[in-house]
């Protein structure tokens, strides 16, 4: 087993008096960087009654990238570590916690020297030792974004086949110990994120080339607080190519239920979605941008009823570029998370803000050093929040995982 270094990271904060926001944001109570001399990276975190799991990955000693699962304690010590082969080289983008105390992990393997990837599932015990596992075998550019475990029984990840000419968009149910139940393919590029409804069904967002008429935004959106929204639109050059986000809802049999696209402008990227008291959905994601030109991006949100119908939407953002990666549903509203090159201390900090039920936004706050940090995923963990991604600023290599402990300043 690879032992990677972790070091307690000072972390340069941009003053919250400078953020937009009426109140005070959370700060951080400590941070912790993972990794070696080359590339790692945190992209999922889940908390525990007695710490946190960790997910991404990282390089082994003989420099190969691989999926990791690290398991921290409440204030970030290093438990363990492990690496899952796969097929030889392998990635986690998501980890999930399960009934039985144990973990599931999902992204992508491929072989040494292969061109395409392929699904890859890990089913762990609780010390992270492998139950199960399963590659899909497609080699054709294949993975997961993320995935849950349902209260029924057996997983349903969601990400991309390239192999499907109908489109990427794919969900995959599986039952233990990784057996395919059903597959599914929408007219999309990929999907990014899953949730379990109250009903029972799955509800997924990702991206789609195709945008019907009818998502186009007829009336331009109210953002007071950001009128860098409207300038950057006018300054950002025309995108080459357009993308919508596409969400879907589907029963336990894979059958649909309905399907959405929502439009802003450019290319627009659904990440992550909640569902709200009500029953309708919080989607988050960006919009705005295009590959081409990155500065144009801001985090978009979208407020939606039981339907999938738009109540309102919303943009936040500043000069740069801003995005939004995660969102978690709370009492008194959603705290998002993502990356600001708008606000902070580098040339991109990890972004991290909360609005209310009607997309008033509460607080916000850019954490970061002189690099780059960016936030991929906020979970909720005892006096305040656990965040997950990856960090130029602090550590050995080119980037390394970065988790941070942020709590409210009367906890501290």
């Amino acid at each position: 087993m690879t032992v990677l270094s972790c070091a307690a990271s000072l972390f340069a904060q941009f003053p919250v008096s400078m953020m937009p926001g009426n109140e005070r944001a959370p700060e951080p109570a400590w941070a912790r960087h993972f990794g070696g001399p080359e590339d790692d990276g945190a992209y999922a975190v889940i908390a525990l009654e007695d710490g946190f799991a960790v997910a991404g990955d990282c390089i082994d000693e003989q420099g190969n990238r691989q999926m990791c699962l690290k398991r921290l304690g409440r204030h970030g010590d290093l438990l363990f570590d492990r690496l899952y082969l796969g097929a030889g080289i392998s990635a986690a983008r998501t980890v999930r916690a399960t009934n039985d105390g144990g973990f599931v992990l999902a992204g992508s393997t491929r072989g040494a020297g292969g061109f395409g990837t392929d699904l890859y599932v890990v089913k762990t015990d609780d010390e992270g030792d492998i139950e199960w596992s399963r590659i899909s075998q497609d080699r054709g550019g294949d993975f997961s974004e993320d995935i849950l475990h349902a209260r029924g029984g057996g997983f349903v990840s969601a990400g991309r086949n390239a192999l499907d000419l109908q489109g990427g968009y794919h969900l995959v149910k599986m039952n233990k110990p990784g057996t395919v139940v059903w597959t599914r393919n929408f007219t999309g590029e990929q999907a990014n994120a899953i949730i379990e409804i109250s009903n029972g069904h799955i509800a997924a967002l990702g991206l789609t080339r195709t945008i019907p008429a009818a998502a186009r935004p007829l009336l331009p959106e109210e953002n007071p607080p950001f009128p860098w929204v409207e300038d950057k639109k006018k300054t950002v050059r025309p995108c080459e190519e357009e993308a919508g986000w596409l969400f879907t809802e589907v029963d336990w049999k894979g059958a649909v239920v309905r399907e959405h696209v929502y439009f802003q402008s450019g290319f627009c990227e659904g990440n992550a979605l909640a569902q709200t008291g009500d029953g309708g959905y919080l989607l988050v994601g960006s919009a705005g941008g295009c590959p081409q030109d990155v500065r144009g991006y801001d985090c978009w949100i979208v407020r939606t009823d039981s339907l999938g119908d738009t109540l309102w939407t919303k943009s936040f953002g500043g000069p740069g570029d801003d995005q939004a990666f995660s969102v978690l549903a709370e009492y008194g509203g959603y705290v998002i998370s993502g990356s600001t090159r708008s606000w902070g201390a580098g040339a991109r900090d990890a972004l991290l803000f909360k609005i209310d039920e009607q997309g008033t936004l509460l607080w916000s706050t850019a954490i970061g050093g002189p690099g780059d940090e960016i936030c991929y995923e906020v979970q909720a963990a005892e006096y305040g929040y656990i965040l997950s991604g990856t960090t130029t600023s602090y550590g050995e290599g080119d980037s390394d995982m970065y988790l941070v402990k942020v709590e409210p300043q009367a906890k501290r």
